[in-house]
């Protein structure tokens, strides 16, 4: 029986929308989907590793689907929220408190904020949040007060880390992404998901936002510049937007580098000691893609056709150059710059290796300087800076100064560096923080294993240097259209909101099932190892459980109910059909070739539409040239008209 879903799998555009037009369209029966192996929160096996034998998985057979005639479209019932026990990464959620001993980490896993005191190595306190909050984000006020962005819960948590309470739970949007605080005005600053910069009072009895400014959707992080302006980062595309009272900027962005290599998925953004913002990023090749063994990898370390960089942000810049690809880099998901600014550390998510998995890299004597004229790569440092690294005086009972440095366990999510220049990292599974330039145990903060095959097999890299989480970060998308040589111009589709029953995959239709798709895009384009039958059913099933980010409404109930009624009357949901919103076929529908039909959930976050990128936004795919001409538009509706079926579906 097919379940119902919270969220949707090819969001990132649709090449057939709507029309009674559209004969090829026929709503089918749902497909059964197996039953997979449980795998999530059992006890990890030894030693366990990502490909096994070259087993085969049953196959989902592809024949055509028998007519039947156009279904009326009615919207699921929301299903009832699971949480995940195995979140995709998302990096950012170790904090270093201004007292310099203690640590708050946050915990998406398993719904908790720890507090930490590093000098004992003692864990003061762990404090439980609500089953699937997801936290994240984590600031400090000037009152020592921690707030906590709840990615999944759709509101930001203040914490007493001296009492180990929680003090205030504040709902201000439905998708918390980025936290700053401003000192100078006491403010909260909260950049959403849905394109929301929500400003708040800092103390817990401020229950009002003092302002909500709409920047863009997919925003990422904030942070407050030395004028008191703020920044904000939009995750996919890398844009930088100033923000100054109720004015916005932008976008802003990183150029293309020497070798033409474009900027996208901004992990980070970051404040450094001396008031410069630092993003971390990823790059892309810009050359078209080949389809056989090896053509996704590199042997180079730093020259996949992903890698990762840091930019220096500068507001009054309407682009900045970035640096060279970092060696070794395998997804760099977080950044922490040392107290002095001298030196960055880096988190990559998808190394595997311990000596890999944090690195170090330099940046300056007094303000970060990127080299970003070279055309190889940026080699990390031996280490982390051993001595005093605060670039100042610091008094009270703290960890002594870096001495040594140990490479991590585990898998590592977090990094950041205390007053000293000590270097601290938080690892998820096992649940510990462990302080790298002192010899001391791990200090556990969770027994409770979030070990999870599918979560392991999507971030491990490949011998091509590149994984499932380079081009899918979070298990979404990375906006990209790539250039493909045989193929053509091909959007990256998002994995969000389950696709295991809306086989086959790809736009084209060609993979009919996953151990399909595993052996030829993994195993042959990624260059990676053969994956037996086990870890293509916990992939599956882990995909599968990988929620679209809620967004708020931007139009009224009025807008959204005529365009509900309107994607009925023209005979959408002939192919959209469904708690999927498809009826998982390929067609031909006039945009250029036969193309499966995509699902429809989370479409407000998944610009830009179609298989080839064409429409920048939602309106833009009923225009000429994108999709506008083609059978199920062909000029049919009224501007008006197309007003309301963007509002409905942006609420899907």
């Amino acid at each position: 029986m097919r379940r119902s879903r919270l969220v949707n799998l090819k969001t990132l555009s649709f090449a057939a929308l709507c029309s009674p037009l559209v004969t090829a369209c026929v709503s089918a029966p749902p497909r059964p989907h197996a039953p997979a192996e449980a795998t999530q929160g059992s006890t990890p096996p030894a030693a366990p590793s990502v490909v096994g034998t070259a087993a085969e998985a049953p196959s989902v057979t592809t024949a055509s689907v028998p007519q039947a005639p156009p279904v009326q479209h009615e919207t699921p019932p929301p299903a009832v929220r699971v949480p995940m026990q195995a979140r995709p990464i998302s990096g950012g959620t170790l904090k270093i408190l201004a007292d310099g001993r203690t640590a708050v980490a946050a915990d998406s896993d398993r719904d908790r904020v720890y507090v930490v005191d590093l000098v004992t190595g003692h864990l003061a306190a762990s404090v439980p949040l609500e089953p699937g909050d997801e936290p994240g984000r984590i600031v400090e006020d000037a009152d020592g007060l921690v707030h906590v962005a709840l990615r999944g819960g759709g509101a930001v948590a203040t914490i007493d880390p001296v009492a180990g309470s929680l003090r205030a739970r504040r709902a201000l949007c439905s998708a918390p992404r980025g936290l700053a605080f401003d000192e100078d005005t006491n403010e909260l600053h909260v950049a959403c998901a849905g394109g929301e910069l929500v400003t708040i009072g800092a103390p817990p009895s401020a229950t009002t936002p003092l302002r909500s400014v709409f920047v863009e959707r997919d925003l990422r992080d904030v942070v407050v510049a030395k004028d008191g302006r703020l920044l904000v980062s939009a995750f996919r595309s890398a844009a930088v937007y100033v923000v100054n009272g109720e004015q916005v900027s932008g976008p802003r962005s990183a150029s293309h580098d020497v070798r033409g290599r474009a900027p996208g998925v901004a992990w980070r953004l970051v404040s450094t000691a001396n008031g410069q913002s630092l993003m971390l990023h990823e790059l892309s090749l810009p050359q078209a893609l080949g389809v056989a063994q090896g053509a996704y990898g590199s042997r180079s370390n730093c020259g996949a056709v992903v890698s990762s960089t840091v930019t220096v942000v500068d507001p009054d810049s309407v682009a900045f150059p970035p640096a060279a690809p970092m060696t070794g880099a395998l997804v760099a998901a977080d950044v922490a710059v040392s107290p002095n600014g001298q030196q960055m550390a880096v988190v990559s998510i998808a190394n595997d290796d311990p000596g890999s998995v944090v690195q170090f890299y330099d940046l300056g004597s007094t303000q970060v300087t990127l080299d970003t004229s070279q055309d190889g790569c940026w080699s990390p440092s031996p280490g982390p800076a051993m001595g005093d690294a605060s670039g100042g005086d610091v008094t009270g009972d703290v960890l002594p100064a870096p001495t040594s440095f140990l490479p991590p366990n585990g898998e590592v999510v977090a990094v950041a560096y205390d007053a000293r220049g000590n270097v601290i990292v938080q690892s998820r599974e096992p649940a510990t923080l462990q302080i790298l330039t002192q010899r001391r145990d791990a200090i556990v903060l969770s027994d409770e294993s979030r070990f999870d095959l599918g979560h392991q097999v999507f971030h491990a890299a490949t011998s091509g240097q590149i994984a499932c989480v380079s081009c899918h970060p979070e298990g979404g998308e990375d906006g990209r259209v790539w250039q493909f040589q045989t193929l053509g111009a091909r959007r990256t589709q998002s994995l969000r909101g389950g696709i295991m029953d809306t086989a086959p995959f790809h736009w084209g239709g060609d993979e009919p099932n996953m151990t399909s798709l595993m052996k030829d895009v993994f195993q042959g384009r990624m260059s990676g190892a053969a994956v037996d039958a086990q870890r293509i059913t916990a992939l599956g099933r882990w995909l599968d459980q990988i929620p679209t980010v809620p967004v708020a409404r931007r139009t009224d109930d009025a807008h959204v109910d005529r365009g509900a009624a309107l994607f009925v009357s023209a005979g959408c949901a002939a192919c959209h059909a469904g708690a999927d919103f498809t009826n998982g076929q390929t067609v031909d529908v006039g945009t250029g070739g036969q193309f499966q039909v995509p699902q429809l959930h989370g479409m407000a976050l998944r610009a830009p539409y179609m298989h080839d990128g064409c429409a920048a936004t939602l309106r833009d795919r009923f225009t000429v040239g994108c999709g506008g001409s083609d059978k199920h538009a062909n000029g049919m509706f009224t501007d008006a008209q197309v007003d309301d079926l963007v509002a409905y579906l942006e609420t899907l």
